[in-house]
């Protein structure tokens, strides 16, 4: 699945990067802004999600 997610990366870091005017410094600075919380909210959803207490 790796493998078919690859070509869509790249053609969303040239439309939405590159030939809008960002150097590669400033696209690897954005991905690490962007993706840490994304990161901790496709964990807590993977994880089973927040799950109210049942008393």
């Amino acid at each position: 699945m790796e493998n078919q997610s690859s070509p869509s990366w790249l053609v969303s870091f040239f439309t939405l990067g590159c030939a809008r005017g960002f150097n590669k410094e400033e696209l690897n600075q954005f991905m690490s802004a962007c993706l840490a919380p994304t990161a901790s909210f496709i964990l807590i959803i993977g994880a089973g999600g927040v799950r109210p207490l049942q008393v």
